[in-house]
């Protein structure tokens, strides 16, 4: 079997997890920036430590060469990627790109309801660096789906 790599896109509170865990099979490879986070901070997972960005990256990055070694089970990676050149990394290696279609007036409605309040700065900073992918990207866009309220520990 040769497995088939998502990378799910999208501005912090558009749907990204609901999105993946919508379109997922039991056996699929999850890798989420947050959970890791939490995963190597032992906070929660939307308590974010500038320190440990490199460590959090490292371990993503790790387990998507892992994969693109192996290739032998589906990959779902929720990542923001706002810049073309963040997703054209991704599409150059095989990778289905879903960029989550939320505005960032609904991605701040949801922030103050399920996030600490320095969210809406990782919000503006999205929608301030996106890039809208070019026809020839091929990135499919999905409906605004809401969120679920907890994140998957799975990474």
């Amino acid at each position: 079997m040769i497995g088939q790599a998502t990378l799910v896109a999208g501005p912090p509170c558009s749907g990204k997890n609901t999105y993946v865990a919508q379109h997922m099979a039991p056996g699929d490879l999850v890798v989420d920036y947050d959970a890791i986070m939490s995963a190597l901070s032992g906070q929660d997972v939307h308590d974010h430590m500038p320190e440990l960005k490199p460590y959090v990256y490292e371990a993503r990055d790790r387990v998507v060469n892992k994969w693109l070694a192996r290739k032998d089970v589906d990959l779902w990676l929720i990542y923001g990627a706002p810049r073309r050149s963040d997703r054209e990394w991704y599409i150059r290696r095989g990778f289905r790109v879903v960029v989550m279609d939320a505005d960032e007036r609904t991605c701040i409605r949801r922030a103050r309801d399920t996030r600490p309040s320095h969210w809406h700065r990782f919000i503006r900073r999205w929608f301030a660096d996106y890039e809208a992918p070019r026809p020839e990207d091929a990135v499919e866009r999905a409906t605004d789906i809401p969120p679920v309220a907890n994140v998957s520990q799975r990474w």
